[in-house]
């Protein structure tokens, strides 16, 4: 009986392990998945630690191991933080709050969504990212960023060219353009806001 539940338990770490090593690469990035990426690998170590933690109490019991007797609940008390922590970690990196823009694509396929957070605690920090409408199958890919340093930048107006192509028209008249690539989903080039190669 101890065997199988050791067996599932092992089982149930390597899962926890597989699935948030794959939403860390998620190479077809789908939304719903970055959240749990951002945990890895804190978020696997401590289901480990908490899932080993009955297999060393059970190997303690009949080996009479001191040591295996201290690592049970060292494990526990690890693997509890390191769950806190990767939950902390995974609320503080959401995506930020507030959408102060919603433009859709003539084929009504994509959505570009423009927000705004505080960054560093005091500094705006503008993300503008091109969604797929697949409900829970929905992709994303970024299309503007800022980066959260203070400096000053125009924010452009975001509009749909074409199916693929996205304008991006700043204040003073300059008009940039970004390309979909259907194929990989990726935008060329993504615009930065306010860093040392934006505009």
């Amino acid at each position: 009986m101890r065997t199988a539940m050791t067996r599932a338990l092992v089982i149930l770490a390597v899962g926890v392990i597989v699935i948030t090593g794959f939403a860390a690469w998620n190479p077809l990035k789908y939304v719903y998945l970055q959240p749990v990426g951002t945990a890895f690998p804190v978020l696997p170590v401590g289901v480990a630690l908490l899932l080993a933690a009955p297999a060393l109490r059970s190997a303690s019991r009949q080996g009479h191991s001191d040591l295996r007797k201290t690592l049970a609940p060292a494990g526990v008390i690890v693997g509890i933080v390191l769950l806190v922590i990767s939950l902390l970690y995974i609320v503080v990196t959401r995506e930020p709050a507030r959408t102060v823009g919603r433009v859709v694509s003539p084929d009504h396929r994509y959505t570009v969504l423009i927000r705004e957070d505080v960054a560093d605690g005091s500094f705006l920090h503008t993300v503008a990212v091109l969604r797929t409408t697949d409900g829970l199958l929905s992709r994303q890919t970024p299309v503007l960023f800022s980066c959260p340093n203070g400096w000053s930048y125009s924010t452009p107006d975001i509009r749909f060219a074409g199916p693929n192509i996205i304008d991006l028209r700043y204040p003073n008249g300059d008009v940039r353009q970004a390309t979909l690539d259907r194929t990989s989903f990726t935008v060329h080039p993504v615009t930065r806001l306010g860093c040392d190669h934006g505009p």
